[in-house]
Parts: C-alpha cells; structure tokens; sequence
C-alpha cells in the first residue's frame, strides 16, 4: 500500500508542473469570432488586422467565417439572439471579442484600437491583481454589446449614427424600387411587344414574349445596379467622400425629377432620350420579326435585343435613382446574401406596374395601361425623397 501512494505522490509532483500551465492557457484563452464577406472593403481591412493581433497577443483564438454559408449563418444569428443585437443580422463585418460585439471596421486606430482596448481589459481580467491598467470600455453584461452601441463604431461601419442604412433599407428598397419603376420609356416598350402579341390571341405566347421582355430588362438593371455598387464598395473605406457623393447625386437627381415633374404637368408623361432614334429602329426590328415568315427564335431574340437596348439608353434618365440605391448598399455594408436579397426586393417594386399591365395582358388578353398622373407625381415624389437623402448625407458630411 505505502508502494502505492509513493507512487501517486510521485506521479502528482511530476505531472501537476506540467498540466497547471497548460490549463492556465486553456483559461486566458480570447475567442476572437470574424463574421466577414469577401467582397467587403471593411472586412479585408480587417483581416490583416487580426493576423496583427494574433501576433502580438498569442492568447487570442481568432476564428473567421463566411457570412454567406448557411451554417455560419445560423452560428452569426445565434450569437446576435444572445446579446440582443438582432438589428446587425445582415452586416459584415461582425466581430466577438469574448463577450463583446464590434460592428464594422475602419482602420487600427479607430474601431481596431476599441478592439485591443478590449482585448488588453479581457486580458487584465485574467490576472489576480490587475495593475495600472484602467478600462476603456466598461465590462458589459453576457447580454449586452458594448462596442457595437459605440456611436464612432457604427459611424465607420457605414452605418450613421441614427442607423439609417439599417433601420430603413426594407423600406427604401421598396419606395424607390417603385417610384423608379414609373418609367414611360420602359413601360411604353413593354406595351408595343404586348400590343404585337395580342394579336395572336394566345396566353402562352403573350406569357413567353412578355416575360422575356420582363426577364431581360430585371436582368440588365440589376447588373448596372451591381456595376455601380461595386464602383462604391470600393470607395466603402472613404465614409466620408462616400458621403459627399451620396448627398451630391441626391441633390442632382431631386433638381433632374422636379423639372421632369414640370414637363409632365406641362406635356404629359412622354419618353424622352438621348437614343430615341436607335429605340425607333429597335421597335421596327421587332415589329417585323412578327411577320408571317418569322419563327420564335426570331421573335425572341429581337425582344431579348430590344429589352436590352431599351433598359441601357433609357438607365442615365432615371440614374439617381438606382445608383443612390447602389450607394446605400455598398454603405450599409451588407453580407453577400443580403445584399442580393435587397437588390432583388428592389427590381420586385421596379417592375411592379409593367408585372400588373403584363398579368392583365395575360389573364384578359386586354392592355391596361396607368393614368399619367401616377407617373407625374411619382417623379416629385422621387423629387422630394432624393432631396431628403441628399440632404441628410450632406449634413452628415459637413458634421
């Protein structure tokens, strides 16, 4: 027996050295969770941030996820639940140090410096006699995000400090999804292929001609969208010429829509564009591929040409609209996936009243065609709206 406890005691004198450290570490031990998008101008400042950290700091446990992947996704919604920040699902870049939630990035002396700070108090905590370091950020709850409520965070996220972008984005999507989609000029299209196919007094061929029509002008609005948003992503890191640009374009774009409002008060709503004359040679390409000879190949491919040429020349008259759209989307700073969401919500409401005029085509093989004054009031509608954001990211500007 005494043969028995020698050799405990043994043991315990030996192995307890060694696994007391090991466990010490275990225990000091940051979880560090990135919640990031590839194509985030603020998430790729942050990465090599991070790298920065993990170097300087061997406790911190950097973990980095895709915000996009389903399961990273569930993991992201989680964690907001928890601390009761709900209102950032969407947004990258989303950070956890411990406890603590950090919104967006700017740069290391900005948000990256209330990183370390928090880091450096996270560490402290795990010394029995912390000495002269004193807490930048108050010790928050397990249920309440400290950085993320840090005004300067927010602002360098893209996010102002009254969390327009956030809060409103739905809202806008849809407001200006709709008011842009009062458009003469594509509406006046869609109604010259509806009228050609009417004629054949068939519900599948008016559904196949006008939803390709439908189909190609979603598809080439959405990609100027994207090209304009790229375009501002990556200017996403300079918040403040961001948003000089942001008021500028709405202040313009709201002088451009009241005299349009004047003209169609005066004339009535007409299309007027600097390509009219390749619109009139389009529209008799398609009006002769309806002639007898034609096949359906024919017919569609001249609509498919015809949608595209109409959405490209007609886009620079209503530009404001949908590039302030992109505008917003790049500054809000959102996940690939949502991103992509509100971009779809938004051409959902742009095509609304052609996708109303196109059912009825289909479901009473009759055109029904919208009042002027809807699209007169709708461009001072957009006049008003455009002002207001103008104005708003000026003054957030001057600030």
């Amino acid at each position: 027996m005494n043969r028995l406890f020698s050799i405990i005691a043994v043991a315990i004198i030996i192995f307890v050295p060694i696994l007391l450290p090991v466990q010490a570490t275990a225990q000091n031990k940051i979880e560090v969770l990135f919640f990031y998008s590839p194509t985030c101008p603020h998430c790729r400042a942050e990465e090599p941030f991070l790298d920065s950290l993990e170097k300087k700091y061997p406790q911190l446990d950097v973990q980095r996820y895709i915000a996009s992947d389903h399961k990273n996704q569930e993991l992201l919604y989680q964690l907001l639940v928890e601390r009761k920040a709900m209102e950032y699902f969407g947004s990258v870049p989303v950070t956890f140090i411990g406890e603590e939630l950090f919104l967006g990035f700017d740069n290391a002396d900005g948000i990256g410096k209330k990183m370390e700070n928090s880091i450096i108090r996270q560490l402290a905590a795990f010394e029995p006699e912390p000495a002269s370091i004193e807490p930048i950020i108050e010790q928050s709850e397990p249920s309440q995000p400290v950085a993320a409520t840090q005004p300067e965070a927010a602002t360098a996220a893209g996010i102002d400090k009254n969390k327009l972008e956030k809060y409103s984005l739905p809202a806008l999507a849809i407001t200006l999804g709709t008011l842009d989609g009062f458009n003469v000029c594509s509406l006046g299209a869609l109604l010259l292929i509806l009228s050609l196919v009417l004629v054949l007094r068939s519900r599948r061929q008016v559904f196949i001609y006008g939803g390709t029509f439908l189909l190609t002008t979603a598809l080439i609005y959405g990609l100027l969208i994207v090209f304009w948003h790229q375009l501002f992503s990556a200017l996403g890191q300079y918040v403040r010429v961001l948003d000089f640009m942001l008021g500028a374009l709405g202040i313009v774009g709201a002088i451009y829509f009241f005299r349009e409002f004047l003209r169609f008060r005066k004339y009535g709503p007409t299309c007027e564009v600097g390509g009219a004359k390749i619109i009139g040679k389009m529209s008799k390409l398609v009006k002769n591929s309806f002639g007898k000879k034609s096949n359906v190949l024919l017919i569609i491919g001249s609509i498919l040409l015809f949608a595209a040429v109409v959405t490209v020349v007609e886009f620079p008259c209503s530009a404001a609209v949908p590039v302030m759209f992109a505008a917003l989307l790049a500054k809000a700073n959102l996940s690939g996936l949502a991103y992509l969401g509100y971009l779809a919500l938004f051409l959902s409401f742009y095509l609304i009243d052609e996708l109303i005029v196109f059912g009825i085509a289909v479901w009473k093989l009759s055109l029904w065609i919208s009042k002027g004054k809807f699209v007169t009031y709708a461009a001072l509608i957009q006049a008003i709206l455009l002002l207001l954001l103008g104005g708003y990211y000026l003054l957030s500007f001057i600030r």
